[in-house]
């Protein structure tokens, strides 16, 4: 089950995520539909995702393009 809640947290609204969220946005924003990410069983803020995005996205910069050059 995908859940995603909105919390107000010091006036303004946090996006929390769980695993199964986080993963399919990532599938949609990294347009990566196979994506099978193994990621803690918890809830994720938008802050964590974003961490995790850009991670993700280093590493294929770092690593996988370098391997294709």
């Amino acid at each position: 089950m995908l859940r995603k809640l909105f919390v107000c947290i010091s006036g303004r609204k946090e996006m929390i995520m769980d695993k199964e969220a986080v993963i399919e946005r990532l599938k949609k924003d990294l347009d990566l539909p196979n994506f099978k990410g193994r990621l803690e069983e918890k809830e994720y803020t938008e802050e964590e995702y974003q961490k995790i995005k850009n991670d993700l996205n280093d590493y294929f910069e770092n690593y996988v393009r370098n391997i294709e050059n």
